[in-house]
């Protein structure tokens, strides 16, 4: 059982690196562009604005800085994430009943884990994204801030990141309960039927939680 329980814990993990790197891809202009107009000091500038800016001054590449460090980052963020959260997860319902509150507390403590262990790899991919012209490779750049700012310039802003593992809790949770109420209608009531989630009904509660929790 307990080797059945790792494997779970494992495909999940797996499942969700995937995804999120899957996704990262995708999405990384936007990331790039988000990035830029949170770093900007004039302000104002509109998604538009910045994308046409970024393309007339720097090549449509640029839309991809830091695409390395992004999916490394992305991909141990979640697998470690959902690792850790369908272990502890496993372990308290042989315990208790998951009540909101235990969810969230226990969402958190997984954030918590992850942040510690995968910040130097967003740090570096934010930094990567902010500097204009490509700015160094991960490496390069992860040697440049050690030697300019000590092993902590790779831990910025530690204890706000704490505060926001908050985040993919609430996301978690809010998934895990709309997700048991459309399985628990789905099934008619009966509790043995054994019902699943369309990709395109996982694909909406996944996008619905995250903004909430945003």
């Amino acid at each position: 059982m307990a080797g059945n329980a790792a494997l779970e814990s494992l495909a999940q993990a797996t499942a969700g690196a995937g995804g999120g790197i899957f996704a990262t891809v995708v999405l990384q202009p936007l990331e790039v562009v988000k990035t830029r107009i949170s770093v900007s000091q004039h302000g104002g500038a509109s998604i538009q604005e910045t994308f046409r800016e970024i393309i007339a001054s720097e090549g449509f590449s640029a839309l991809y800085s830091g695409l390395s460090a992004k999916c490394s980052e992305t991909g141990l963020k979640n697998f470690v994430y959902f690792y850790v959260y369908d272990a502890i997860m496993r372990v308290a319902k042989q315990h208790r009943k998951i009540t909101t509150a235990l969810n969230l507390a226990l969402g958190y403590v997984a954030g918590v884990v992850t942040t510690s262990s995968t910040m130097p790899l967003e740090v570096l991919s934010t930094r990567l994204q902010a500097e204009k012209g490509g700015g160094d490779g991960m490496v390069s750049l992860a040697r440049r801030i050690i030697a300019t700012e000590g092993i902590g310039g790779l831990f910025k802003a530690y204890w706000w990141n704490m505060l926001l593992c908050i985040n993919p809790a609430i996301q978690n949770t809010v998934f895990d309960k709309m997700k048991a109420n459309i399985i628990k209608v789905k099934a008619g009531g009966d509790v043995k039927l054994r019902v699943f989630l369309s990709p395109f009904e996982a694909f909406l509660l996944g996008a619905l939680s995250k903004a909430l929790a945003t």
